[in-house]
């Protein structure tokens, strides 16, 4: 998955004039908090430009590929709410998946990273930019979407704040955080959250009960992310492409028609058989599909990792 060619010439254009020695240099420093959790904010203008040109493609894809789940059900989605929208990443996926999408608000405590995402909105592109510390924000209006992109692995106690995203929400209430044992660990407890106050796990689970996943293993999937060339030079990457691995949850306010499992690792195949592990209401299972189940076995050969499968 690719960043759009437009947001690629727009961060080509604000890079221009940096060195990319100080690019790698704020990379590093940016890369070495993230590492130790440390939830500082961006210290100078290159390293918010850094991040740019290093992370925005990945949360691109990692939103996009979240979003395209609820894509069968967004036909009465008018308004979205992004909360932590950083350059605003993720109304750039909602733009590209739902056009239907009247308006977005888009809260962010970091004027310096909103002048930037400013500049990388298409021109009829007209969403509200909110300045605001979400930990401070008293309530929000009520919106068909509400999304948060890899903000709970930074807040101490984001409790508060979920609840107040819930009852904001009126159709689905998105999360993503990195695919890491902390990320998965900010959602599970998010996802207990919820339940509670009656949500409907629309994904990755398949049902509302006590998720099976033990201390010493976590929930991610991974998306294949196309490199711009600004991209490789400042990680002084060789191949095109990276992974990038994330956790997310999506909650509804409305039953819907569940699916029966989902694939949480990816597929092994082998000589007349596909093995898959699977997790469903009952737990965490191991299936094993061989050329004798016909059918089955078909559709088995096309599932990928994070697919959903009712056979």
């Amino acid at each position: 998955m690719s960043l759009p060619v437009y947001v690629q010439e727009k961060i080509r254009e604000l890079l221009k004039d940096v060195p990319s020695s100080h690019l790698q240099q704020a990379r590093q420093a940016v890369t070495s908090r993230y590492q130790t959790r440390a939830s500082i904010p961006f210290q100078s203008q290159a390293e918010r430009l850094s991040y740019l040109a290093t992370r925005l493609p990945a949360t691109y894809a990692a939103v996009s590929w979240v979003l395209e789940k609820i894509t069968p059900h967004s036909s009465m989605l008018r308004t979205h709410l992004d909360l932590g929208t950083g350059p605003g990443t993720v109304f750039l996926a909602v733009q590209a998946l739902f056009p239907f999408i009247q308006h977005s608000t888009l809260v962010e405590k970091d004027p310096s990273l909103i002048a930037l995402g400013k500049q990388l909105m298409p021109l009829d592109a007209t969403p509200t930019w909110q300045e605001q510390d979400l930990q401070q924000c008293v309530q929000f209006e009520p919106t068909d979407l509400v999304t948060m992109s890899y903000v709970l692995n930074e807040l101490v106690d984001p409790s508060q704040l979920l609840i107040k995203a819930w009852k904001a929400t009126k159709q689905f209430f998105v999360l993503i955080e990195p695919g890491t044992p902390y990320g998965f660990a900010c959602l599970k407890t998010a996802r207990a959250q919820l339940i509670e106050q009656g949500a409907f796990i629309f994904a990755p689970c398949t049902h509302e009960n006590v998720c099976p996943m033990n201390s010493k293993d976590w929930c991610h999937f991974k998306v294949n992310v196309q490199r711009p060339s600004f991209h490789q030079r400042i990680k002084q990457a060789t191949k095109s492409f990276e992974e990038e691995k994330l956790s997310y949850l999506i909650a509804a306010k409305a039953p819907f028609n569940r699916q029966k499992s989902r694939v949480i690792r990816k597929p092994i195949k082998g000589s007349g058989h596909i093995i898959l592990d699977l997790c469903d209401e009952n737990g965490l299972r191991r299936q094993v599909i061989s050329k004798k189940d016909g059918t089955r076995y078909r559709d088995a050969r096309n599932i990928v990792w994070g697919d959903a499968w009712d056979n």
